[in-house]
């Protein structure tokens, strides 16, 4: 991986405090991003609509391609929200998605831009939830409106301040994090009338058997259709495999399992919003003419070695530990949590070998890339982290090597 983020980089001195040098920013370009920042807050109570859904995703699909006008940011955002939708079957998920991701990042750029009041742009959401409460008619639904208020203030905070990427995506994932906390304060506070650990057990146990019995009834649903289905030996035995492996005991270890990977599940989902709202937010800079503040701090990413070796230590450990248990759960959600970015870095890895790779060799890394995803596609992320971790930490035992030798020639030199 390129250590593009050196200390030089990174402390280099921040544009953002020479602001009023950058050109005059277009007005379509601030009334644009005013009125998908407003919607997207808004809609979110509102998805349940069909339409709301679809209209949303036209919208946003066009505010992207028109704001980002990078073809790499607005295919990566794009095709995001398209297997988002395709993987989910639902438009109102991927209208999600893409209005937390658009929201984050136009919040961002009204905040960092300066050209609306940052008073007013912190506002709107909570004008959105105001608006949105008399036709939801619920105060926690309408809530869902400040989603990705913490999250575009955070990334603010971080841009103007010219942070690594790194740390401005973990200022992103944070917000994005606790905005998840408010809204499941105000759940169980709504729910259970208290805000205590008896109240937060209580609740969390009544989610749990709600969705126990969600997909009890599910179940009950799909065997009754089968079963109306079975018309000769083989439907007979597709009918028995379907019963055998929808039990009440497989449900509830299902249910099981979903809570304890839910931690993990939120903060990948949450590093994926924040790594595209970064993206856009810097290709957005571009397009206004700000190319100042994109310094190489904010447009590398980099792992550091402590969480590639603790990323290494726990894809190992969770084949080694017996499963259901406290610790099994710890290290597959630690592992998680760590996958995305060192994903990355394994991306870029692959990229890099197939570009100077000739011949052979770039047939022979096609082949196993390919074999990885035909034979191991649910563990294909995993697998790629890990070349990435091992890449980081190869990288950095190469130039401490480098960095021993160099001094060793120098300290063995007379002329020294």
């Amino acid at each position: 991986m390129n250590e593009t983020n050196s200390r030089t980089d990174i402390n280099q001195t921040n544009p953002w405090a020479a602001r009023g040098t950058f050109p005059p920013i277009k007005g379509i370009a601030v009334l644009l991003s005013v009125i998908v920042y407003f919607l997207c807050a808004l809609a979110l109570p509102l998805l349940s609509y069909a339409w709301v859904s679809l209209a949303l995703l036209a919208l946003l699909f066009f505010y992207v391609v028109w704001i980002a006008r990078n073809p790499h940011t607005v295919t990566a955002v794009l095709v995001s929200t398209a297997v988002v939708t395709v993987l989910t079957a639902s438009y109102a998920v991927g209208a999600l998605y893409l209005s937390l991701l658009v929201g984050c990042m136009s919040g961002a750029f009204l905040l960092t831009t300066r050209r609306l009041p940052v008073l007013v742009t912190l506002l709107l959401p909570i004008a959105a939830a105001a608006i949105a409460y008399p036709l939801t008619g619920d105060v926690l639904t309408a809530l869902f409106a400040c989603a990705f208020l913490p999250a575009a203030a955070l990334l603010a905070i971080a841009t103007e301040g010219n942070r690594p990427r790194t740390s401005s995506l973990c200022f992103c994932i944070g917000g994005f994090l606790i905005g998840a906390l408010i809204f499941c304060a105000a759940a169980v506070y709504l729910k259970a009338g208290a805000l205590n650990a008896e109240a937060i057990k209580s609740t969390v146990q009544a989610v749990r058997e709600d969705a126990l019995h969600a997909l009890i009834s599910m179940r009950d649903e799909m065997l009754l259709r089968a079963k109306e289905a079975v018309i000769d030996e083989q439907t007979q035995g597709f009918y028995d495999q379907l019963v055998q492996l929808s039990t009440d005991r497989v449900l509830v270890e299902a249910v099981n399992t979903v809570f304890s990977l839910l931690p993990a599940a939120v903060i990948v989902l949450a590093s994926v919003i924040a790594f595209f709202s970064q993206m856009l937010l810097l290709s957005s800079y571009r397009t206004i003419g700000w190319e100042k503040v994109l310094t190489p701090a904010a447009r590398y990413l980099t792992v550091s070695v402590v969480a590639s070796v603790l990323y290494a230590l726990t894809f190992i450990l969770m084949f080694l530990l017996p499963t259901g248990t406290v610790a099994y759960a710890t290290v597959q959600n630690l592992c998680l949590i760590l996958m995305p970015g060192l994903f990355l870095v394994g991306c870029q890895m692959l990229i890099t070998m197939l570009a100077r790779a000739r011949g052979g060799m770039r047939a022979f890394v096609i082949a196993m890339v390919a074999g990885v995803l035909c034979c191991y596609a649910g563990g294909a992320l995993l697998l790629i982290a890990m070349w990435g971790a091992y890449s980081r930490i190869s990288f950095a035992i190469q130039k401490k090597l480098a960095k021993a030798l160099e001094s060793d020639d120098h300290h063995s030199d007379p002329n020294s």
